[in-house]
């Protein structure tokens, strides 16, 4: 007689596999090195971004922002494309690791240029933790703080 729905695998299984996985020392070091190391990498580079942009960065029109662009800007904007692509990824392991993990991903996403950017930045720096706290590296430097749109 052939069965309709085979039985599921042992979940208890499945699981102790990936604790032993996870509890070898080699990932479990490797793991801790990348949470440490993208720890320092916000605590390092994210103020720097932050206080670089432009108080108006929320406001001013996409065609303002574009207009002050040379022409040696493409280099530019491709190593910044390449760079915020690292960040957004270490965003997102922060986001299971210890660490800063929204903020990494948006300072990402600030120095990529790619279509429905500047909705999706809206929606992170709308938020009043992060605000706050992007704010803060700001004013702790002398800068004035982010102008956002209504």
């Amino acid at each position: 007689m052939v069965q309709d729905n085979p039985e599921p695998a042992d979940q208890s299984s499945l699981w102790q596999q990936l604790w032993g996985f996870f509890a070898s020392p080699v990932v479990f070091w490797t793991l801790f090195a990348i949470g440490v190391g993208t720890i320092v990498l916000a605590v390092v580079f994210l103020p720097i971004v932050v206080v670089r942009l432009r108080a108006d960065r929320f406001v001013a029109t996409r065609a303002k922002l574009a207009s002050e662009r040379s022409a040696g800007d493409w280099l530019w904007l491709t190593v910044r494309n390449l760079a915020g692509g690292l960040f957004v990824i270490v965003g997102l392991i922060l986001l299971l690791l210890p660490g800063q993990g929204l903020l990494m991903i948006l300072v990402g996403l600030l120095m990529m240029d790619f279509p429905g950017k500047r909705k999706l930045e809206l929606q992170i720096v709308r938020r009043p933790a992060i605000r706050k706290v992007l704010n803060g590296m700001r004013e702790k430097r002398g800068v004035p703080p982010f102008e956002l749109p209504e």
